[in-house]
């Protein structure tokens, strides 16, 4: 390194180094890039701000420009993103490549765009391409497109413009002049972001460009900024590495505060005076509120991202993958990824990020900020914080839309059971207020009861003046007994016959068929089909293709668990049906033409129609009702384990148990619809309605997934379509959920693997739903305890409840016709007793009414 200082030398704190800037730092990005972009590789720097990225463009386009490759750069924002038609937009990108490229004096671009407008603005972009672009250019050829981002804001879809930078790569197999050209998109975004179709997307086939900040052995060029201003520029830059963590912006910014003179010792007090304190009025040119705002200005997302940044300051690291959160975060510029972990990026951040810092974002996004903050200072023991009745309600709702952190839900986890205890204790007490007003309205009938029998007595000491009235008396009161025997006799007689008691009828059901009942209304089936239609030398041919599964309600405003397997966006349904139904129609036109040919089917066959289908079909059969999917796990967690809403209110669920409490050899059940159990054809269409119950046990609790995750292992045989059904125990509670089993799956059964509750009950939270039971699950479960009593008409009146809440419920109807035939049987077989014992007690009344009128003649004359 040159000892002596340079007086000219400066360092920029912010926007494009220049070309010939002393301060730039050559990374291995600098190599990575001129050598793909030489090359002809399409390559992409998707990076946070202020890490280099557009000095990175304008070193590589010198370079690259000296080898003789022509080079232009876009900047999108220069074209606008508000209210910027598709056709203006087009128009400014290749405004911009006309001037960059000189074509001005050799090309009309406004006559040339108007001749071309039969065309769309892509094709017109496309068109450009060939026939101007690789026509008056001969070199090869670098576009450059910064800002990439910046398509995020505009009011149309981008995704054509992409596509067509892949298909530019496409034509180099047919039109080697495209192998010219080549583009290098640079910005802040992730390639999801800016275009979420894998098959139409540039980024699958390019060059990911990583850019990371300054190394100890690469900052040489600012070092030499500090050449007289320090006594030992290596330490004092080894100083401040240790503080931005090699961040280009906050490296060249404290390299240009210390040329002041400070030593390595003072970097840090350098640091806390002139960037962290106060670092809202000191933060020139922005940097630090860059990353405030980005990280805030999605609320929907801000909460997720504090609750991960949060985690990150708690344990220092977390394991890096690649969610949507963690990337976010990463593009923020907060986080970086490091050997497989993501921290924070550097010191600075986590002294002004801090906790204080993140608690009151929090704060000022949660609308229970105050309860939530003191109930985990209390270490999660004052009750008194959680929220109840209509603040859990309105928190609810404030949270549907939000992807929060891990102590919201843990925090509105607690607050939903306090809540639910509350309800229940109410209950208790106001039903113990109940039987004290019954036992009180007790009280007062025997004391009247009391004084009508004194009365009666009086009465009777009166009568004994007239004997002969005295023994009418006693006969009729002994006929009254004889008609009152009669009605009880037959009363029992009739209640042993139709069994309308608890000892005649509640062992006529065994427990797994009274839990199979209560259990099926909550269970669904999943059916995710493609049809298509062909024609094929003059005759028409219709293929189809279905798959089937189950799952089950967890909340009671439609959220279902299922399989992930089960349950795809159109998108990769399409991508996979199509060559489904293309080998379904080869094999169908084989088996009854022989003498075809796959080859010839193929290439001659015409696609006249496909339809796709996602759909849930309710155990009693009420239409295909569409869903909409809430999360699902990714295929390398192996989870198997998805999400799905449908639009419906007071569905029939089911609760989740803590499965950590399963035991070796415990009972379950399995209910779902398992493909064999709807194959053949002596069974009715609507046979695919119902759900198929099998028992087993828990032949082992230690199994686990390649990736560490646990299952269960029962000895249930579950035929394909049992994936996404729920194991139960014999409580009714779920403890798992079948997934793929353990055999190849050709086979037409597995025995199958369960995930365990606990690992579902996380993807419900992340789905930012909850599992609990609604009214119509205690309104059913009541009525059922009544039906098996013998109680059909207090069941009936549960049931009907039930069919008003939710008219879709499977079991209902036929509960319902059940309890009506009791009632009708039991009010028929007493008619004909019941008139004769009716026509008894009639005439000992009218009898006894003509005695008390002689009583009361005899006490007249009496007492006269």
């Amino acid at each position: 390194m040159n000892a002596a200082p340079n007086p000219a030398y400066e360092y920029q704190v912010g926007g494009s180094l220049p070309v010939d800037a002393p301060s730039y730092v050559v990374r291995q990005a600098d190599i990575d890039l001129y050598e793909a972009l030489k090359a002809g590789e399409f390559c992409y720097v998707l990076n946070s701000r202020q890490m280099g990225k557009s000095s990175l463009r304008v070193q590589t386009m010198q370079r690259l420009q000296k080898e003789d490759i022509a080079c232009a750069v876009i900047d999108l924002t220069k074209i606008g993103s508000q209210y910027v038609t598709p056709d203006q937009w087009y128009a400014g990108v290749v405004r911009i490549l006309v001037s960059s490229f000189e074509l001005v004096s050799k090309f009309n671009l406004r006559s040339w765009w108007r001749d071309h407008d039969h065309l769309s603005p892509l094709q017109r972009l496309s068109e450009f391409f060939e026939e101007v672009l690789l026509v008056k250019i001969s070199q090869p050829i670098v576009i450059f497109v910064d800002e990439i981002d910046s398509v995020l804001s505009l009011n149309f879809a981008t995704d054509d413009f992409f596509a067509l930078i892949r298909d530019c790569y496409n034509q180099r197999a047919d039109k080697p002049e495209y192998k010219r050209l080549t583009f290098a998109l640079v910005g802040v975004a992730t390639p999801s972001d800016l275009i979420a179709d894998k098959r139409r997307t540039p980024f699958n086939i390019g060059r990911a460009i990583e850019i990371n900040g300054f190394q100890v052995d690469e900052v040489e060029p600012l070092a030499q900024g500090l050449v007289g201003k320090v006594s030992n520029p290596q330490a004092v830059l080894r100083e401040v590495l240790a503080w931005t963590g090699g961040q280009p912006f906050l490296t060249q910014k404290l390299c240009e505060l210390i040329r002041q003179g400070m030593e390595a010792g003072k970097v840090a007090e350098l640091v806390r005076s002139h960037i962290i304190n106060n670092w809202e009025s000191q933060d020139e040119p922005e940097h630090l509120k860059t990353i405030r705002d980005r990280i805030l200005r999605d609320e929907q997302r801000a909460a997720r991202l504090l609750g991960l940044y949060q985690q990150i300051l708690q344990q220092g690291k977390v394991a890096a993958d690649d969610s949507s959160e963690q990337m976010q975060l990463r593009l923020s510029g907060l986080g970086v990824k490091r050997h497989g972990e993501l921290s924070v990026y550097n010191r600075i951040y986590q002294s002004v990020f801090n906790t204080n810092w993140v608690d009151k974002a929090l704060a000022d996004l949660r609308p229970y900020a105050k309860a939530i903050a003191a109930w985990f200072d209390s270490n999660c023991q004052d009750e008194s914080q959680l929220l109840r009745g209509q603040a859990l309600i309105d928190a609810r709702n404030w949270a549907v839309d939000k992807s929060l952190g891990d102590a919201d839900y843990q925090f509105l986890a607690a607050s939903q059971e306090l809540d639910r205890r509350e309800m229940q204790i109410a209950f208790e007490a106001e039903k113990q207020a109940k039987q004290i007003l019954e036992e009180a309205q007790k009280k007062v009938e025997i004391a009247l009861e009391k004084e009508r029998k004194a009365n009666q007595r009086l009465r009777k000491t009166q009568q004994k003046t007239e004997r002969t009235l005295r023994r009418g008396l006693i006969g009729l009161a002994g006929i009254s007994m004889v008609a009152a025997s009669t009605i009880l006799l037959t009363a029992r007689n009739i209640e042993n016959t139709y069994e309308l008691t608890p000892r005649t009828s509640s062992t006529s059901l065994s427990v797994s068929q009274k839990l199979g009942i209560f259990i099926k209304p909550s269970v669904v089936r999943i059916l995710r089909s493609c049809r298509g239609i062909f024609q094929y030398k003059q005759k028409t041919y219709s293929v189809e293709k279905t798959s089937i599964g189950s799952g089950y309600f967890i909340n009671s405003n439609g959220y279902i668990v299922t399989s992930a397997h089960l349950v795809k966006s159109v998108e990769l349904v399409k991508q996979e049906c199509e060559p489904l139904l293309l080998n379904q129609l080869v094999k169908d036109i084989i088996s009854k033409y022989p003498g075809e040919v796959e080859e010839d089917i193929k290439r001659n066959k015409q696609s006249l129609e496909f339809n796709f289908l996602n759909y849930v079909l309710l155990p009693n059969m009420d239409g295909f009702w569409p869903f909409e999917l809430k999360l699902i796990s990714t295929r390398a967690s192996f989870q198997d384990v998805a999400i799905i809403k449908i639009e419906i209110k007071n569905a029939p669920t089911l609760k989740l148990r803590d499965s950590d409490t399963v035991q070796l050899l415990d009972d379950v059940l399995v209910i779902g619809y398992p493909y064999a159990g709807d194959i053949g054809d002596e069974l009715k269409a609507e046979s695919i309605s119902e759900a198929s119950v099998s028992e087993g046990k828990i032949s082992n609790t230690k199994k686990k997934l390649s990736n560490n995750s646990p299952v269960l292992q029962i000895d249930v045989l579950a035929d394909k379509g049992s994936s996404g059904s729920p194991v139960l125990n014999y409580k009714g509670e779920v403890i798992g959920m079948i997934a793929r089993g353990g055999r190849d799956e050709d086979e037409e059964t597995f025995i199958p693997f369960a995930i365990p509750a606990n690992t579902i009950q996380e993807f419900i939270r992340r789905a930012g739903t909850v599992n609990e039971q609604g009214v119509i699950d205690r309104l059913y479960r009541e009525g059922l305890e009544l039906y098996w009593k013998g109680d059909y008409k207090g069941a009936k009146a549960k049931f009907e409840v039930v069919k008003g809440l939710f008219p879709q419920q499977s079991e209902i109807d036929q509960l319902i016709r059940d309890s009506d035939q009791k009632i009708a049987n039991w009010y028929s077989s007493i008619s004909i007793v019941s008139l004769i014992s009716i026509t008894l007690i009639i005439t000992t009344i009218l009898s006894l009414s003509y005695f008390l009128m002689l009583l009361r003649s005899s006490q007249s004359t009496n007492s006269r």
